[in-house]
Order: C-alpha cells, then structure tokens, then sequence
C-alpha cells in the first residue's frame, strides 16, 4: 500500500504543531474567513487570517458572523495587519464589518490598502465580515484576534473568566495564549516573560521550511553515497589505484605483498593474477 507524500508531510506539519503548542503552552486557535463562508463561528477567543496561503483568492464574496459563544457577550475585533488591494483613493478589494447578524445591520468600517484599524467592538453581541475581492492582484490579507468578553461584574465574579485591566471579562483559558484578547494587554501579564502575539502562519512557514529543508539533507546524503559507491565500482573495473580495507601485510621472498584481516585503509594497485605468488589475493 503506497501512501501519498503530501499527506505524509501533512501529518508530520500537525504532529510538530502540536508538539509544539503543548511545549510552549500556547492554546492557539486558528482560522481562516474562506473556511467559514456563509456560515456562522460561535466564538470564544482566536486568530482569524484571510486565508493561509500567502495571498487571498480572487472572485471572492465571502460573509461570515462571529458569535459569541455565551449570552450578553460581546465580541472584540483587534486587528494585527492587513494588506487589501487599494488603487488611489479607492478600494479594489474591502473588508466590511457590519454592527449584527448579516449584512443588513449597521455598517461599522470599510478596509483597504495597508491601514490598520482601532480595536472593533460589537454593540450587543454579533459582528459580521464581508470580504470580497476583484478579478485582478490579490495581496496578503488581512490577521485579526476575535474575543468574546462580558463588560465587567456580575460575570467576572465566575472562576471561568479572567477580569481584565479595562474591566472586560473574557474566558480565562485565553490568559496567557500569546495574544491580546483583552485589549490591553492585561491578559498577557505575568505570563513568565513569553513573546506576545507571535503570528501562528509565521510559524507554520517556518515548520514547512524546517521540514522541506531535512528532506533535502536527506535527498542530498543519498545522492552522495550512491555517488561514492559508483565512483569506487567505476574505479575498480577501470583498473586505477583505489582505496581499499588495510589488512595486516606480509611480505613474500619476491617482494609480492600478501593481504591478511586487520584494521585501517590502503592503496592497492592492480597486478596482474598470473604475476602473484600463490596465496595472494587479486583485487581489482
């Protein structure tokens, strides 16, 4: 049963994530918008990217309503970079954010080019994106944190949750996951001295090099045994000197030397059998 190559290295790329994640105490959780088109994220803190691939899909039109996971929360929107095709003062491709359920509610912001907004904050509970794109370039994206929070007690009073410095609650298993889910940092506080917001799709670039560039250690240590070994027949049917096992030598009456088992490597010139003293083993 011969097992395709690419679901090989895709199982290897989850297997160091998660290893990973688990040494670094990191509970990421990453999606892409094109993944959830049309639908509906029940959310309760995470990395939302335009997709995972290094640029966006033309011809897209994509909506998609984050949730909050729990009733009376509301939903946080912190973006960490963005790049949408803009030409002039026009935006090509956009991102729209909408106050509610779908696009019929109140339009929050329009986003282009490489601007990077305020912090996006829901007025009752959902928000929803619309991202679209034309026929043309594509760039990047866009990388964004969601949070679903509370506005203070009686909510934080639950151990479940973490009270923020701005006095924003948010679910406690996001304390100390490396992103800004508070909105100021406070989460993040106190954490043994970890990096803050470091971008997972970085990361995983960085895992598929490490992974590509062993394989190509790998392809590049076979390639020169297979050389050598061929080199050393080639070298011995040609008839030129080449390197062989020592073994312990004996030196005949006739100055013939005779090879016996031992340790080390010597240079054996070709002789001619009809030329040895009986006992002497012809290597060629």
């Amino acid at each position: 049963m011969k097992i395709p190559v690419s679901s090989t290295l895709s199982a290897l790329r989850q297997y160091v994530c998660i290893c990973l994640f688990t040494c670094l105490g990191r509970s990421i959780a990453n999606e892409e918008i094109i993944a959830w088109c049309d639908g509906t994220m029940y959310v309760v803190g995470g990395r939302l990217y335009s997709q995972f691939s290094s640029n966006y899909d033309n011809l897209l039109d994509c909506i998609v309503t984050l949730r909050p996971a729990q009733p009376y929360q509301r939903v946080l929107l912190n973006f960490r970079w963005i790049d949408i095709e803009k030409y002039r003062n026009g935006c090509v491709d956009y991102l729209e954010i909408y106050d509610g359920d779908g696009i019929s509610s109140r339009p929050i912001q329009r986003l282009c080019g490489n601007y990077v907004p305020f912090d996006v904050v829901s007025s009752y509970g959902n928000v929803t994106l619309r991202f679209v794109t034309d026929d043309t370039k594509s760039r990047k994206g866009f990388s964004l944190v969601y949070t679903a929070f509370y506005d203070g007690y009686p909510h934080c009073d639950s151990i479940d949750h973490f009270h923020c410095n701005n006095n924003r609650c948010i679910n406690d298993s996001l304390r100390c996951d490396d992103m800004d889910n508070c909105g100021d940092l406070s989460d993040e506080w106190y954490c043994g001295g970890r990096l803050i917001d470091i971008d997972g799709r970085y990361l995983l670039l960085v895992i598929n090099g490490a992974i590509f560039i062993t394989c190509l250690f790998c392809a590049f240590v076979c390639c020169l045994y297979y050389y050598c070994t061929r080199r050393g027949e080639r070298t011995k049917s040609s008839g030129k000197p080449y390197l062989q096992l020592r073994r312990s030598k004996k030196q005949s009456e006739n100055g013939y030397v005779i090879y016996s088992p031992g340790e080390g490597v010597q240079i054996v010139e070709p002789t001619r059998a009809s030329n040895l003293p009986p006992g002497t083993r012809h290597s060629i």
